[in-house]
């Protein structure tokens, strides 16, 4: 998670959790020009303590639901992203659409024009 959870931790650099997250698997298939091209530019933004909230409520009714089992995780990002218009990058699409959460997966090989 990008910014500080509580005040003794320190902030985390958001585009080195990008890389971490990204990176082992695009190396794999030789594609790391999508990491720079295509994951890097997109901007990180910081969560506000009502996200927590939002969070758990919906994550909560996905579960309950039975449209999913999106983790805290998952949800805390999927607050920021409905509060600040974002669309979520990820290859876990699923849990993301149980939320009701903007989603794209930038490793998806674009459509042919």
């Amino acid at each position: 998670m990008c910014g500080k959870v509580n005040p003794n931790q320190k902030t985390e650099d958001c585009h080195s959790v990008q890389m971490n997250d990204f990176l082992p698997d695009l190396t794999k298939i030789g594609k790391i020009d999508i990491y720079r091209d295509r994951i890097a530019p997109i901007p990180s933004l910081a969560n506000e303590p009502a996200d927590y909230e939002t969070a758990a409520r919906m994550a909560g009714e996905a579960r309950r639901q039975g449209r999913g089992r999106p983790s805290l995780a998952d949800a805390l990002l999927g607050a920021i992203a409905l509060r600040t218009g974002a669309t979520v990058a990820t290859e876990n699409r699923k849990d993301f659409e149980a939320m009701g959460v903007p989603s794209e997966n930038p490793l998806a090989t674009p459509a042919a024009a």
